[in-house]
C-alpha cells in the first residue's frame, strides 16, 4: 500500500547532513539557474552571469566555515529535498533551495530554524529570486538584501 502524499515538514522523514562532495554538482546548478531569473541575474549575458557567479557559488558551498546542509528523505540520501548555505552569527543566509516536490511543506522553514532565522527575525539574504520573495511575504521571514556581503567572494584578492 502508498504511504499518502507528505502535507508538511511533519509528514515527511528527513534527515539534515552536511553537503558532501557528491552533493556539489546539484546544488551548484540549481543555484546558478534559480538565481539566473533573480533581479540581479537577469539583466547579464549568460556569459558575463556565470564568470560571475560560478566562482561564487563554488566558493561558498566548499566554504566549512558555514553552515551548509542538504536535507533528503532517510530512505533515499542522494535525494536532496532542499539545501541552504548560511553563517548563523549574522545571521546571513547566501542559499536556500527547496527542489519543487518538496515546496510549502516546512522544509525551507526546518534549515532557515537551523540558521537561527525564524519569522520576525530580520537576517542578511546576499541572494533573492521571486520564489524566495513569495515565501518570504507569505511567511514573515524578515530577510534584507545584501549582495554587497559577496564582494570578496569567489576572487583572489
Amino acid at each position: 500500500m502508498r504511504s499518502p502524499t507528505p502535507r508538511t515538514v511533519d509528514d515527511l522523514d528527513l534527515q539534515i547532513r552536511e553537503i558532501g562532495r557528491d552533493d556539489i554538482p546539484y546544488c551548484s546548478q540549481s543555484w546558478l539557474k534559480t538565481h539566473r531569473t533573480s533581479e540581479l541575474g537577469r539583466g547579464l549575458e549568460n556569459s558575463a552571469y556565470y564568470a560571475l557567479h560560478h566562482p561564487v557559488v563554488g566558493s561558498l558551498l566548499e566554504d566549512s566555515s558555514l553552515m551548509r546542509v542538504v536535507a533528503t528523505p532517510v530512505e533515499d540520501s542522494e535525494m536532496i529535498a532542499g539545501f541552504m548555505i548560511a553563517n548563523p552569527d549574522g545571521p546571513i543566509l547566501y542559499y536556500l533551495h527547496v527542489r519543487g516536490p518538496f515546496r510549502g511543506l516546512g522544509v525551507a522553514r526546518l534549515l532557515l530554524s537551523m540558521a537561527g532565522i525564524e519569522k520576525g527575525t530580520p537576517f542578511a539574504m546576499v541572494y533573492d529570486t521571486r520564489d524566495f520573495r513569495r515565501a518570504r511575504a507569505e511567511k514573515g521571514w524578515d530577510g534584507i538584501l545584501r549582495p554587497d556581503l559577496l564582494r570578496n567572494v569567489g576572487r583572489k584578492v
